[in-house]
């Protein structure tokens, strides 16, 4: 019995120390070192027991100084310093900093009072970014999802505003953002997973008779969801499609910003090498969706959306304008915005990558200008002067504009898809090789 008992303390004593040395590999030097340099100082042996309070002292300390070790250091100066420009007034500096560090529950509070502080003192971009990084993480605290679309979108008037069901499939809807020729937009959140996203709503029912409207369905399904498929930093991604009671959506990211076609006016154009590279970065989203046979259709500033604040720009409503040609077809009805369609979309050839580059030279052209480079007092007047008129050069519209920006628009809108650039990819190699 006495040899048992020896064995079996020399086996738990082989896993103490076992557990010992594990604890000196792998612990932080910093929390076990003192704790031995003391233990052999007093030249004890290192019994089992001995062995286990002493890694169970170091396991306590570690767990004790967690939650120090989880904030940097250089997050806790920039935390500090963050709260000071708050405290002090300076929202904006105080914005920066918090931009700089890891958004995390515990500082909601602060960082939804200071949003709210920089939306009364008329700075509404820079709220919305502080309500979209607190939505991110969870849509549903406070009323961060109200604050957000109203810092970031200019409230309708009452008579104009959208009336919101309560959910649509399993979303549920928080706030309209607003009304478009596709559909309307709401600020929505998926409850699985507590994101917040945008959602857009289609009525697939106008225009459409019941003996359509199950193949419309399905071919709007079958759209979306190959635009879903799309991966890329210039696009917006689409979560999920889906139809209930006739009604179309798709759920996709909710994006911050503004439409380029808020800087598409005389008086708020944008400097030129920052429509330049937009213009270019917009290329690059069609070049990479062209080569996987997916043309957007409705290429134009309003799809377009950027955030000056990260220099954000993404490209949105791929997989719905082939629905709205269908739509129009079927009615008669032009939705949307003729001026950016190619000749080809208007006579209703087939179209393709190329339709795009058109109505991504229109939007360049508008940009620049701050008017359409075609323009008509009807829809026929318009149609006959895209298919046929020149248009007029950017630079006599614009002196200070450089020369070589009138071949690159000439290209992107020539009548004959066949005289315009070969591919976006070669619209936006241009656009830099020049600038």
């Amino acid at each position: 019995m006495d040899r048992v008992r020896s064995l079996a303390r020399k086996l738990v004593e082989a896993a103490a120390l076992g557990l010992l040395a594990t604890a000196i590999l792998y612990l932080p030097p910093a929390s076990i070192a003192p704790r031995l340099d003391a233990w052999l100082d007093t030249s004890l042996p290192i019994t089992a027991s001995a062995a286990w309070l002493l890694v169970t002292g170091v396991l306590l300390v570690v767990r004790r100084r967690k939650p120090e070790a989880a904030t940097a250091p250089s997050d806790i100066d920039t935390l500090a310093q963050a709260r000071r420009a708050a405290d002090g007034g300076r929202l904006k500096e105080a914005w920066a900093l918090y931009r700089q560090m890891p958004t995390s529950a515990a500082l909601f509070p602060e960082i939804y009072d200071l949003a709210c502080a920089l939306a009364a003192h008329g700075a509404p971009d820079e709220a919305a970014d502080l309500f979209h990084r607190i939505a991110q993480i969870d849509g549903g605290f406070r009323d961060v999802a109200q604050r957000l679309v109203r810092a970031d979108h200019v409230p309708a008037p009452d008579d104009e505003r959208v009336r919101m069901p309560p959910s649509i499939g399993r979303y549920q809807l928080l706030e309209p953002i607003g009304r478009g020729t596709t559909g309307n937009v709401y600020l929505g959140r998926d409850p699985l997973i507590n994101r917040i996203l945008a959602l857009k709503a289609i009525d697939l029912t106008v225009g459409y008779d019941d003996a359509s409207l199950e193949g419309t369905t399905e071919g709007f399904l079958r759209e979306a969801t190959i635009a879903g498929s799309l991966s890329h930093p210039n696009i917006v991604t689409i979560f999920d499609v889906g139809e209930t009671d006739g009604l179309a959506y798709i759920a996709m990211e909710y994006v911050r910003g503004h439409h380029l076609s808020e800087f598409a006016a005389v008086d708020r154009l944008l400097p030129v090498d920052t429509v330049l590279d937009l213009i270019a970065r917009a290329a690059d989203a069609l070049d990479y969706a062209h080569r996987r046979n997916v043309v957007h259709r409705d290429i134009k500033p309003a799809n377009i959306m950027y955030d000056s604040l990260s220099n954000n720009l993404k490209i949105t409503d791929f997989g719905i304008a082939k629905l709205i040609d269908a739509n129009r077809t079927r009615t008669g009805i032009v939705l949307g915005t003729p001026a950016f369609m190619s000749p080809e979309q208007l006579e209703g050839k087939n179209v393709n990558g190329h339709t795009d580059l058109f109505a991504l030279g229109v939007s360049l052209y508008q940009l620049l200008t701050g008017l359409l480079p075609f323009r008509g007092a009807s829809m026929t007047n318009l149609m006959f002067v895209i298919a046929n008129e020149p248009h007029q050069s950017v630079t006599s519209l614009r002196g200070d504009l450089p020369k070589w920006l009138d071949e690159i628009m000439d290209r992107a809108l020539a009548k004959d898809p066949a005289d315009r650039f070969d591919s976006a990819a070669a619209l936006a190699a241009a656009l830099r090789r020049a600038a």
